[in-house]
């Protein structure tokens, strides 16, 4: 059978702020950004902004490896973290999200000592987003 399983991690940061500003602080892009007030697709107003970037795709069934390398560009940024933190109240996140099929292999997620001294030096949230699917060529 072929795993079927996959996950992608990002880290993200939320608040009162222009995302335009983030990027220029960390002076990393992100891939998916927007402003406290703008229209979301239903229509309705943004309550927060948010800046998200450092995407991983690349799955490894062992999770801290793909948390590692979202948090790779952050780690000597620590200072900028805790500026954005501070100046506009923001909340910063390590978001992990794996989608995992049935039948397939299960990911480890145990995030390695160094992941988890980054988020404690930054005030990182580990947040994990699970999703299962059930797969129709799955017998048991």
């Amino acid at each position: 059978m072929i795993d079927k399983t996959t996950c992608y991690t990002y880290f993200g940061i939320r608040g009162d702020f222009n995302p335009d500003d983030i990027t220029n602080i960390l002076r990393i892009s992100p891939e998916h950004s927007f402003l406290k007030g703008e229209l979301n697709e239903v229509g309705k107003p943004y309550k927060f902004s948010c800046w998200c970037g450092c995407y991983c795709r690349d799955y490894d069934i062992d999770l801290s490896v793909q948390m590692k390398k979202t948090i790779e560009p952050l780690l000597n940024k620590t200072e900028e973290l805790e500026s954005i933190r501070t100046k506009y109240g923001a909340s910063l996140s390590l978001e992990v999200v794996p989608e995992i099929v049935w039948g397939s292999d299960k990911p480890i997620v145990a995030p390695s000592i160094e992941v988890m001294e980054f988020c404690c030096r930054t005030h990182t949230d580990l947040d994990i987003d699970w999703y299962f699917y059930v797969d129709d060529d799955y017998k048991e």
